[in-house]
């Protein structure tokens, strides 16, 4: 009995030596996992062992305010290895993707192990920005054991600057809005709740202190580089982004620095962290003045996380006049906005394609500037900030909308122009807040001049019932350089756009003067309940 009691102690003291290694082995192992950069850095709800990123919660469309938050972006860089031996001078950045989590977390510790300068991460999107040392390229290719995609470096900047592709545009962009703007999209500036409980991501360049946002609800978040917050910017552009922004809407702001130096210019993967860090701090709306002609995966990625998350995403055409709407407003499920002159008339700088959802003031809008000052602002970028508002102002009052609600409702209310219905230069039409807001009232009658377009000799002329009524009758008169024509449309329905054509004579097209056309409609009997619309003008052969 004794002897098999030995026995039994000896097979237990066997297994206690094998035991205490392997705890303590565990005990180690826990300890530098929670120390380690690539756990501890990033303050996302995310851990190691899962398959995937627990996710925010769902956006719902009600009142609420903005958290505090600090003024950076949670870090995007791991810790440099102590024996990492990359040469800033000799190496390339290079942005990979993997497919799930655990595969992210893996290539994390492996490139941190192997002293890789990581200088840039997204784990929202699995996506991780390395500058490597052509060795460094090639052991990550054959030694990590993890398959990836992959993607060079793509920069944004704002529109004017777009010229990698595109020459400069030159020419007569229109008549100026001015301050008139704000009446021209029928915004009640005197309600001081219009938009209040939502907040729109402005996603731009650095703002410059101004009076325009003494009474504005703006949270500043800076852009990081290399795990430093970036220069304070000296461009005005994102100042007079907001500053139309803050003149249409109570909205509370995000404001992102993602763009800078001369250029104004930034990189795709520091854009898509900032849309990812904006939807997960509650933005209802991303606004972003800005783009590039290359395509972008990892942007691309962060855009379809904000749509997931019931986010609505504006962003700007593109300002080189040239038929190819920039990214991100080409990407599916943007709002890819357009701009207009005073006139109504889609300006000639502004890009256009099948892509293009809507137009906006976008000529001589006044708008914040240097030293507490206003200019005059111009291109697709004062678009956005006007479809971004009158957005938010349309979610405050309906906060139940999902995002197709609010897609549809706006397309739906856009004011037809250009060519009849939806189009390439003007996509559903000309932004509306007036007629967006009053969708739902009843006996509002209201006959709209609409688009005019001239191919070769031919001219089309449109009208449109704008309210919600049946219109009995509706008059469009046509004045082609002292020559006047008439039209009756009877029984046009809310919504509904009607058109005429005719040959222009030769020797009106071939006179030394711009063809000046104007078009007038009116309603025999009725009286209009938003005159303001009532008549257009658009000029030939100006210079």
């Amino acid at each position: 009995m004794l002897s098999s009691l030995r026995n039994n102690l000896r097979h237990w003291q066997f297994f206690l030596l094998l035991l205490v290694p392997i705890l303590a082995t565990a005990i180690l192992l826990w300890l530098l996992g929670k120390n380690s950069p690539a756990a501890s850095e990033n303050n996302l709800d995310v851990v190691k062992d899962s398959t995937l990123l627990a996710p925010p919660p769902a956006h719902r469309r009600e009142t609420k305010t903005v958290e505090p938050v600090s003024d950076t972006m949670p870090s995007q860089t791991a810790e440099q290895s102590p024996t990492a031996v990359s040469d800033e001078l000799d190496s390339q950045i290079h942005i990979i993707q993997l497919q799930r989590a655990e595969d992210y977390w893996r290539m994390m510790d492996w490139a941190s192990a192997n002293g890789f300068r990581i200088t840039g991460q997204i784990p929202r999107l699995f996506t991780i920005r390395l500058a490597l040392s052509d060795e460094e390229y090639r052991r990550l290719h054959h030694d990590s054991g993890l398959e990836f995609t992959e993607e060079t470096e793509v920069f944004v900047s704002i529109p004017d600057q777009l010229l990698d592709k595109y020459p400069e545009w030159i020419g007569n962009p229109g008549p100026a809005f001015g301050t008139s703007y704000q009446d021209y999209l029928g915004v009640d500036t005197a309600d001081t709740e219009r938009g209040h409980g939502i907040i729109i991501a402005l996603l731009d360049t650095a703002l410059l202190p101004h009076s325009e946002f003494d009474n504005a609800s703006l949270t500043k978040v800076a852009r990081r580089n290399n795990g430093e917050p970036a220069a304070t910017g000296t461009s005005d552009h994102g100042t007079a982004v907001a500053s139309i922004l803050t003149s249409l809407s109570n909205a509370s702001i995000l404001a992102y620095e993602v763009l800078g130096g001369e250029t104004d210019s930034g990189s795709a993967f520091d854009l898509a962290n900032a849309i990812v860090d904006a939807v997960d701090r509650g933005a209802d709306i991303i606004s972003m003045s800005l783009g590039t002609y290359s395509d972008s995966a990892i942007l691309q990625n962060a855009i379809d996380y904000a749509l997931e998350k019931q986010v609505i995403v504006v962003a700007a055409a593109g300002n080189n006049g040239v038929e190819e709407v920039c990214y991100p407003a080409a990407y599916d499920g943007v709002l890819a906005v357009g701009a207009i002159d005073a006139n109504g008339n889609v300006s000639g700088f502004s890009n256009s394609g099948e892509e293009i959802s809507l137009v906006a003031p976008g000529v001589g809008l006044l708008a914040a500037t240097y030293d507490d000052e206003y200019a005059y602002f111009s291109g697709t970028s004062a678009a956005v900030p006007c479809v971004s508002a009158v957005l938010a102002n349309y979610l405050a009052e309906n906060p139940n909308a999902d995002i197709l609600d609010a897609y549809m409702a706006l397309l739906q209310n856009c004011n037809d122009t250009e060519a009849p219905g939806k189009d390439t230069l003007s996509g559903f039409g000309i932004l509306d807040a007036e007629r967006l807001a009053a969708q739902t009232a009843t006996g509002i009658r209201d006959a709209a001049a609409a688009g005019i377009t001239l191919e070769g000799n031919t001219l089309t002329v449109s009208a449109q019932n704008t309210g919600t009524v049946l219109l009995e009758q509706l008059v469009l008169t046509t004045k082609i350089n002292g020559i006047e024509l008439q039209n009756t449309f009877d029984d046009v329905a809310p919504g509904t756009v009607v058109s005429a054509q005719g040959e222009v004579p030769e020797e009106l097209l071939n006179g030394a003067l711009p063809l000046a056309i104007r078009t007038t409609v009116f309603t025999p009997g009725v009286t209009d309940t938003r005159p303001r619309n009532q008549s257009h003008i658009q000029t030939f052969g100006e210079h």
